[in-house]
């Protein structure tokens, strides 16, 4: 299905009618995901755990809670397709479907990095990775499940590195960033969840807004002389009292001319 879908979406750049190409894609995705063979495993398999649960005070929990979760991605590429569509905007259905197809892609000379196990990174300094602690219900990409996070008002935020930077380049960050609960289980209002991130030392947002019950991308530009000597060291910094916690689930490092696509409608 998404392989299909994956066809459609290639042509869809310098296609002459983006939205007709798009919506043929959201048919493909459209597919039911799961068959009457799935479906009739999914009852045997609660049948055995309640079996399980009567004789031992145990069942795997899997499958009963499987199905909000977006293990195969299609929803959030159905999601992500239909609101790009919704804006009837042909540059940025362009531009998304890019996005669909080449998620990951940071460009000729960049860095993309996904936290979480079973991932290992090597640029960061500081804080703790985590994997599937909360999955998202709903559409969510698998990467979004995992975390490098600090806890802590006190505490050094989560630090990385990178070196053998192009010093003449500009470049962008872009991070995912959610929290992992639902939004009524968070009094949004008042604890407000907030992050800032600093590069080198420069604060370069005071603090930005972390989306609640969904993964959020956000692109930073960089000032140039930011790595002039062919390194950077991030940082991202608490700036929530109440919830003084930080945290990502991906990182794109990428020279502002070779970007692939961009989350900023009209950047």
């Amino acid at each position: 299905m998404k392989s299909r879908a994956a066809e459609i979406l290639g042509e869809v750049p310098s296609s002459p009618e983006p939205e007709k190409d798009v919506a043929r894609a959201l048919e493909v995705l459209g597919e039911p995901l799961v068959t009457p063979e799935m479906e009739s495993i999914r009852s045997e398999a609660i049948k055995l755990g309640e079996e399980s649960n009567e004789v031992i005070g145990y069942r795997v929990p899997a499958p009963l809670i499987v199905e909000g979760l977006d293990l195969t991605e299609v929803m959030w590429w159905r999601k992500t397709l239909a609101d790009a569509l919704e804006t009837g905007d042909e540059d940025w259905i362009r531009n998304v479907s890019r996005s669909v197809n080449s998620y990951e892609d940071p460009g000729k000379g960049g860095r993309y990095v996904s936290f979480g196990w079973p991932n290992s990174s090597d640029v960061l300094e500081e804080g703790d990775e985590l994997w599937g602690f909360m999955p998202f219900r709903g559409p969510a990409r698998l990467s979004h499940y995992g975390v490098a996070y600090s806890w802590g008002a006190g505490g050094g935020g989560v630090r990385m590195s990178f070196d053998g930077l192009d010093r003449d380049a500009e470049y962008v960050i872009r991070i995912s960033v959610g929290v992992h609960v639902e939004e009524q289980e968070l009094p949004v209002d008042r604890i407000r969840p907030r992050e800032g991130l600093e590069v080198n030392g420069r604060v370069i947002s005071e603090g930005f807004a972390v989306p609640v019950g969904e993964t959020g991308l956000m692109e930073f530009d960089l000032p140039r002389d930011v790595t002039r000597d062919g390194s950077m060291e991030i940082s991202l910094v608490p700036r929530s009292e109440l919830l003084p916690v930080t945290g990502l689930s991906e990182i794109w490092l990428m020279l502002k001319d070779e970007m692939p696509w961009t989350c900023r409608r009209g950047g």
